[in-house]
C-alpha cells in the first residue's frame, strides 16, 4: 500500500509540474491546440488521482474504525461527539431575528410542525392521464434472458470501490486488493 501512495504522489507531482509549465507558456503565448488537449487530459488525471487518494482516506478510517469499533475507545468517544454535534440545532432563524435559547428554540420548532402537519386533509381530484410505452413481445422476452458476462463485467466494473455490493459487507477495493495478494 505505502509503494503505491509513493508511486501516486510523484505521478502527482509530475503531473503539477507538466500543468504548472503549460500555465506559463500559456501567459507567454497562445497554447496549440495539442497543448490545450493535454492540459484537459492532465487536468482530468489530477481529478482521478484526487479521487483515489480520497478512496485511501475513507478505506484507512473504516479500516480504524473496523479495528476499534464501538468498544469504549477514546476513537469512538470521539467520534460520537463528533456526529452530535453536526446534528445539533444551536440557533434558529425565526422571520428576520436569530434565536439560540433553547426553550425558544423547542417551541417554534413544535409550533412549526404542528402547524405543518394540522392541515385538514382535502379530496383532490387526481386525474392522471399516464401514457407509458408498452413493451412488445420481443422487448419483454429479452427482459427474461440471464446476463451476459459482458453485462456481468459492466455492471461490476462500474461500480464504486468504496460501496459494498453483497451480503459479507467487504467493498470491491477490498476484494481487488485481496485477490491481487492471494493469486
Amino acid at each position: 500500500m505505502r509503494r503505491i501512495v509513493t508511486c501516486w504522489k510523484k505521478r502527482i507531482n509530475k503531473i503539477k509540474e507538466r500543468i504548472q509549465c503549460l500555465n506559463v507558456e500559456s501567459e507567454n503565448r497562445e497554447l496549440t491546440e495539442l497543448e490545450l488537449k493535454e492540459l484537459r487530459g492532465l487536468k482530468l488525471d489530477i481529478g482521478e488521482s484526487m479521487k483515489f487518494k480520497e478512496s485511501i482516506w475513507r478505506q484507512k478510517s473504516r479500516m480504524y474504525w473496523f479495528k476499534e469499533g464501538d468498544s469504549n475507545t477514546a476513537f469512538f468517544h470521539r467520534a460520537m461527539k463528533i456526529k452530535a454535534k453536526r446534528k445539533s440545532v444551536y440557533r434558529m432563524k425565526i422571520g428576520n431575528s436569530w434565536y439560540c435559547d433553547p426553550k425558544v428554540l423547542k417551541e417554534n420548532m413544535v409550533n412549526y410542525f404542528s402547524y405543518h402537519f394540522s392541515y385538514p386533509l382535502r379530496n383532490w381530484k387526481i386525474d392522471f392521464v399516464l401514457n407509458f410505452r408498452r413493451l412488445n413481445e420481443s422487448e419483454a422476452r429479452k427482459l427474461e434472458l440471464p446476463f451476459s458476462m459482458e453485462e456481468i463485467k459492466e455492471a461490476v466494473w462500474s461500480c464504486d470501490e468504496n460501496k459494498a455490493p453483497g451480503p459479507d459487507g467487504f467493498n470491491i477495493f477490498f476484494k481487488n486488493m485481496l485477490g491481487r495478494r492471494t493469486k
